[in-house]
């Protein structure tokens, strides 16, 4: 078979109603979520998104919203997580799959999966229905998430002029009593 061009597109490429749905799916919503809220027929919303997903040669809806958030900066925080949470939800962010992040991490499945719940009891999302769906906890992960905003470099022309009155020639009128 001959070598076919790369044939993936970028959310910019997609048609309008495709990008509704992109952001809907990957909002954690799901084809009927899209149908309702665009007001399609289910068949259409889920014909949009399989061409969404072989377009943008996605598989998933986290990877959908990795695509459509970007990168997760290297340095963030997040509000309201324990430091073992938070690399769980870094690798969250990236669409990693559970045994990956085990294995990236060196726990276990196990483990895992109880610092999720933890993450979501301590995020408010225990009681959510359809909390199973990863593209939610993301958005919310996004939503906690904490980036620190680097402070502007100090002017260094400003660092070195010196504020002498005297040296810079201005007139200074003294009073002598």
């Amino acid at each position: 078979m001959e070598n076919l061009p790369d044939k993936k597109k970028s959310i910019a490429d997609l048609r309008e109603r495709q990008q509704k749905v992109a952001r809907i799916i990957a909002d954690g919503g799901t084809a009927k979520d899209a149908a309702s809220k665009l007001r399609l027929s289910f068949g259409m919303a889920r014909s949009d998104m399989c061409d969404l997903y072989r377009e943008l040669d996605v598989h998933s809806s986290s990877e959908l919203q990795l695509l459509l958030d970007g990168p997760v900066p290297p340095d963030c925080t997040f509000q309201g997580l324990t430091p073992e949470q938070e690399p769980v939800a870094r690798r969250i962010l990236e669409a990693k799959a559970l045994k990956e992040i085990a294995w990236e991490l060196g726990v276990g499945l196990n483990t895992v999966k109880r610092r999720i719940a933890a993450m979501k009891k301590n995020l408010g999302m225990e009681d959510v229905a359809g909390n199973k769906n990863p593209a939610r906890l993301m958005k919310r992960l996004r939503e906690v998430m904490i980036v620190p905003v680097p402070e502007p470099e100090p002017d260094k022309n400003m660092m070195n002029e010196t504020l002498d009155p005297f040296e810079t020639g201005s007139a200074m009128a003294l009073e002598v009593i």
